[in-house]
């Protein structure tokens, strides 16, 4: 990818690869980053990849509030902010309570695919 990073794992990492491949089409290139662990985890890769794209975007299906892609984003702001494009993001489930089963529920709540694809355009039109 050379527009953006896209850090993400679980079941939002075959969503984000369908953006990427349908952003392809549209000119945005992605390089998408899956952490299979998220301890340890492989900082060097993602740090090497948002130097080279100059943005990134953190997905998870968590809530914001206590969410790994929070402790992404600080460090990627501490360590990498004057590397940076656009302000880093992140995409992850709704603040809500537990909420059950529901498939409209939990498509309402966690990131889908539209949230996604408006995400990376969004963070790709920013300039610093």
């Amino acid at each position: 990818g050379e527009h953006i990073t896209v850090v993400s794992y679980g079941r939002t990492l075959p969503i984000c690869a369908q953006a990427a491949d349908q952003l392809r089409q549209e000119g945005i290139s992605v390089e998408v980053i899956d952490m299979r662990t998220l301890w340890p985890y492989d900082w060097q890769m993602i740090s090497e990849s948002i130097q080279k794209t100059r943005r990134v975007i953190y997905v998870n299906e968590d809530t914001e509030v206590t969410n790994f892609g929070e402790h992404l984003m600080r460090r990627t702001v501490e360590e990498l902010f004057y590397h940076l494009e656009a302000r880093p993001k992140l995409i992850a489930g709704a603040f809500l309570p537990g909420i059950g089963l529901a498939d409209t529920l939990e498509m309402a709540s966690a990131p889908q695919l539209n949230h996604i694809l408006d995400g990376i355009r969004e963070v790709v039109a920013e300039r610093a």
